[in-house]
């Protein structure tokens, strides 16, 4: 190293290592691009629902454990932890300490739906520097026993609330009204997207809602929650939790499982629009994230048409059929539609959130879409698998103390 140089830090974004140093006064920054694909290699997660005798560290211990086991490894393999803190639990550090996991770094991270995407980033910053061979991502909640307001309180004295807008439904059923008044749609415009998840929910005994079925009138009779999203409108809130083990794809090949491949990868978010004259109550998501998909897709080669599923992050109902605008696989105000007429279910032109998602399966922020797309690529999709599926599209958004919401997109796939 040249005596010149006076410092030197690294820094973790997306899947290279930045390296920023001084000489003489003048920054220079040089990418490094991680060597070989990052692969993630087991997932597991516990029941979901209420569950009052077992505590979040618990919950966490079970999902890494089945994460673990599910990779064909052991947990002295695990080098590193990074952790998105639950509704209602918060932080997984004792679970690490309980389940014994002998760790080069742990860390939390909290960008709402997005984390579990951005943990692979820095997983992939993380493993290329050597700090560790593989890396687990955790998300735990107690959500539903502790009774969690989600909203609330903490947004009180924010900006929104002179609006009287204190939670993530009141927001997106703003953005959900802009969408209905620019296409002139009808309050039922959301209910497409209810019955498909449910649908595949009720195929899945792991989903909350396998045996609970759903009709119209159930729809149109469920209580307005925050207009034009009713009850079903929204996800579930839950106590559970899910995992999973990330590493690179030459590691990959030596564990008994057929390794699921991070072929792309690209984030955006909100504020690079809203400090420019946006607004995050648009209806439209293509603008926003744009670069993220132009930057996923192009690094896996691929295009719409080489997706066979895709992995949506559902918190509302409205959230998948703004992506599948986005993704123009239909045309703008025609995302109902494309539900509606059965395109995104199992047999149709894209099979959409194949375990039912956010509103039907179960609640772990956007650790449930990375999960499904991994065992639906390892043919473990059970009486929802999607036939033939090599390429998956996951994604996620969420907000963290930004404010702006920030959107991930990953491409997963197969040799």
């Amino acid at each position: 190293m040249s005596a010149s140089i006076l410092w030197e830090t690294s820094y973790i974004i997306g899947f290279r290592l930045i390296c920023l140093s001084r000489s003489a006064g003048v920054n220079r920054i040089t990418f490094m691009s991680s060597p070989e694909r990052l692969a993630i290699v087991g997932v597991g997660h516990t029941e979901f629902g209420v569950i009052p005798e077992k505590s979040g560290t618990m919950l966490a211990v079970e999902a890494m454990r089945a994460a673990i086991a599910d990779a064909g490894l052991h947990r002295s393999d695990i080098g590193g932890v990074v952790c998105q803190p639950g509704h209602g639990y918060g932080a997984a550090g004792e679970a690490v300490l309980r389940l014994g996991l002998p760790v080069n770094f742990y860390m939390d991270m909290q960008v709402g739906g997005a984390t579990a995407i951005l943990s692979i980033m820095c997983a992939a910053g993380a493993i290329t520097q050597g700090d560790a061979d593989y890396v687990i991502s955790i998300y735990s909640t107690k959500a539903r026993s502790a009774k969690v307001l989600v909203g609330g309180s903490q947004e009180e004295t924010g900006s929104e609330s002179v609006w009287g807008m204190f939670s993530p439904g009141a927001r997106n059923a703003m953005r959900a009204r802009h969408y209905l008044s620019k296409y002139d749609l009808g309050p039922e415009t959301f209910w497409p997207v209810v019955s498909n998840q449910r649908g595949h929910a009720n195929k899945r005994p792991d989903a909350m809602m396998h045996d609970r079925l759903i009709a119209l009138e159930d729809y149109r009779d469920s209580p307005w929650v925050a207009e034009p999203f009713r009850r079903f409108d929204y996800c579930m809130m839950n106590d559970g939790a899910a995992a999973f083990v990330i590493t690179t794809e030459s590691r990959a090949a030596d564990l008994p499982k057929r390794p699921v491949l991070v072929l792309g990868s690209g984030v955006a978010h909100a504020a690079r629009r809203t400090t420019r004259g946006g607004t995050d109550y648009d209806s439209d998501l293509d603008a926003f994230i744009h670069d993220a998909r132009e930057k996923a897709f192009g690094e896996a080669g691929v295009d719409r048409s080489g997706v066979d599923l895709a992995e949506f992050y559902d918190p509302f109902s409205i959230y998948p059929i703004m992506q599948i605008e986005a993704y123009g696989w239909c045309g703008p105000g025609e995302g109902s539609a494309f539900y509606r007429d059965g395109h995104g279910a199992l047999g149709g032109t894209l099979p959409v959130n194949t375990h039912g998602g956010h509103l039907s399966w179960g609640y772990v922020q956007g650790y449930g879409p990375i999960i499904e797309g991994v065992r639906q690529l390892r043919g473990e999709g059970g009486d929802t698998q999607v036939s033939d599926a090599n390429v998956v599209l996951v994604t996620g958004a969420g907000e963290g103390s930004a404010g702006s919401p920030a959107y991930g997109n990953l491409i997963l796939g197969l040799v």
